[in-house]
């Protein structure tokens, strides 16, 4: 009976093991909407907490609740960026960049995460966190 206990308790240990590995090997889909002026404070503030090992800017155009309801619809200028971050530090780095962008101004800017399926760096063909 002792031996069932302890195997039944080691497997449970194994599982909770296993079940904190893929956690930290598990990646999300970090996407940011900016103002262009901000992009400085945010960069700075995800390399100060060592949150990103790389991150993609595009320049796109888009309009809020606020350009919709206007009679001329305009297309203000934002920057998207798009950064993989380890899913254990996904709210780290979610409050880092909010804390970096909010102003309380309308146009502070929209965050999305998304989880990520595989990762894979095709120069060395490493997978997950070190495919990073």
């Amino acid at each position: 009976m002792f031996g069932t206990i302890l195997s039944a308790l080691a497997v449970g240990l194994a599982l909770l093991f296993i079940g904190q590995i893929h956690r930290e090997n598990r990646v999300k889909l970090v996407i940011c909407l900016i103002r262009p002026e901000q992009l400085g404070e945010v960069v700075s503030a995800l390399k100060k907490e060592k949150l990103v090992t790389g991150m993609t800017m595009m320049n796109v155009r888009g309009l809020g609740r606020q350009g919709i309801e206007e009679e001329t619809i305009r297309f203000l200028p934002k920057l998207k960026l798009e950064m993989l971050v380890r899913d254990a530090d996904i709210e780290r780095a979610a409050g880092v960049i909010s804390r970096a962008l909010q102003t309380g101004q309308i146009g502070d800017g929209k965050l999305f995460t998304l989880n990520v399926r595989a990762v894979m760096r095709i120069r060395t063909l490493e997978r997950g966190i070190a495919g990073l």
